[in-house]
């Protein structure tokens, strides 16, 4: 709904990383939920791990590079996103 939009927008202002998951389904692009979520710094380090339980997340990481690892229903996509000191990264994950 809007206003839930409206305030994850606000929000995303406060941290580093927005994430996005969507499945495509007859055709058209569905928000999920249930995304395992890993995320591993430019060492290989794990930084975060958990389930995303809508279709964002917003994620507070100090600036640097990273390897983000999303699953849905068995089948991982990695991006390689970049935090900035200032702004908001964001990476979009979609299942076919």
């Amino acid at each position: 709904d809007v206003y839930k939009r409206q305030a994850m927008k606000a929000a995303a202002r406060d941290y580093p990383l927005a994430l996005t998951f969507a499945a495509q389904r007859d055709g058209k692009a569905d928000y999920v939920a249930s995304v395992g979520v890993a995320i591993h710094d430019a060492q290989g380090k794990e930084v975060l791990k958990a389930t995303a339980e809508g279709p964002y997340m917003l994620v507070k990481l100090p600036a640097g590079a990273y390897k983000v690892s999303a699953t849905y229903e068995g089948k991982a996509q990695v991006r390689d996103v970049t935090v900035q000191n200032t702004g908001t990264a964001r990476a979009v994950f979609e299942w076919k």
